[in-house]
Formats: C-alpha cells, sequence, structure tokens
C-alpha cells in the first residue's frame, strides 16, 4: 500500500479520533476504493455477498472512498496552481526595469 493511500486512509479514520465509528466492512470498502483510484488494484471485488448489511456497508465505503479520492485530486491541483502561481509572480518581479514599482 502507497503513502498516500494510507495517509488518505488514516486522515479520514484517525485512530485516536472519537465519534466516527465505522464498521470494518465500510472501512474495508474506503481502502478498496483508494488502493483502486492509486492504481494498486486492477479491480473493484467485493468479498461480501449481494443483498448483505456487509455488502451495503462495503459499497457505502466505496462511495466514501471516491469522495476522498477527488478531495485529495483537488488539493493536489491547487497546490501545483499556487506553485506555478508562486513561479510567475517571481518571474514578473524580475522582469521589472530597475526603479518601477509592482
Amino acid at each position: 500500500m502507497s503513502n498516500v493511500v494510507s495517509d488518505l486512509f488514516l486522515q479520514r479514520f484517525n485512530p485516536s479520533a472519537v465519534g466516527d465509528p465505522r464498521s470494518p466492512e465500510f472501512r474495508a470498502g474506503v481502502m478498496a476504493c483508494l488502493m483502486f483510484k492509486a492504481k494498486e488494484v486492477e479491480e473493484l471485488k467485493s468479498p461480501y455477498k449481494p443483498g448483505t448489511a456487509s455488502r451495503d456497508a462495503y459499497d457505502a465505503g466505496i462511495e466514501e472512498g471516491v469522495v476522498i479520492w477527488r478531495q485529495h485530486l483537488l488539493r493536489e491541483a491547487i497546490a501545483e496552481e499556487e506553485k506555478r502561481n508562486a513561479a510567475l509572480s517571481r518571474l514578473s518581479k524580475a522582469d521589472r526595469p530597475i526603479g518601477t514599482k509592482p
């Protein structure tokens, strides 16, 4: 398991946090989804029989995993955009003639 998957999972299910108990099946669904999105597994296969509460919890975990992954991608995109903006700002300051104000 990659550090990204592990970090995202632990951020969502902080072992020291109280107040958001989730079933093992739900957590397994989240982990499976994150590993699939990170291309660590080729397919999502539920170990649970359709129509059971365990399967429902697993599927809900997959949906949560999709949300977590999308938030991760958005944070990465924002960080990359901030880096580009900072680099452009440095370049534009360097291009100004001496003695001019920004």
